[in-house]
């Protein structure tokens, strides 16, 4: 509740809407915020009838495989950061 009392911290608080009058707390956002915890969506570009939604979860939670790969290709190449 300090960002409504004025103090200003380096980052926007969630659920403060700021106004020309002052700040005051998003009951709307944070409602909304209540409803979607605990949810989790995965966005693609595959349609539903190549693959099922099981399959892109699944082939989601592969990834890391990959980026471990890439991970230790890189630290073999001695790459820097782009």
């Amino acid at each position: 509740m300090e960002a409504i009392e004025g103090f200003k911290p380096a980052r926007k608080p969630r659920f403060v809407k700021t106004t020309r009058n002052g700040c005051s707390f998003d009951e709307v956002a944070f409602e909304r915020a209540r409803r979607l915890e605990g949810l989790k969506g995965y966005v693609t570009n595959i349609p539903a009838a190549v693959a099922p939604a099981t399959q892109i979860v699944d082939s989601y939670h592969e990834l890391w495989h990959v980026e471990q790969s890439f991970r230790m290709s890189k630290s073999d190449l001695r790459a820097r950061p782009i």
